[in-house]
């Protein structure tokens, strides 16, 4: 995705978070939340979601 300068493409960005959620790979969910420098509505509900299946504590703290 970087490789051929797709990271600035938000719906691109929340397609790889939603999958880094289903793969119940929170480090990298949390890594590439960090690194985006836009966000929406829809990458707060996927990176919530995903936390959500992992850990319902974790969604928690996100707004913390």
């Amino acid at each position: 995705v970087v490789k051929h300068g797709f990271e600035s493409n938000l719906p691109v960005m929340n397609s790889i978070l939603d999958m880094y959620c289903k793969c119940h790979c929170a480090s990298e969910e949390k890594q590439l939340f960090s690194e985006m420098t836009h966000k929406d509505t829809i990458t707060w509900n996927t990176l919530i979601a995903g936390f959500e299946a992992l850990d319902s504590r974790e969604s928690l703290c996100i707004f913390s």
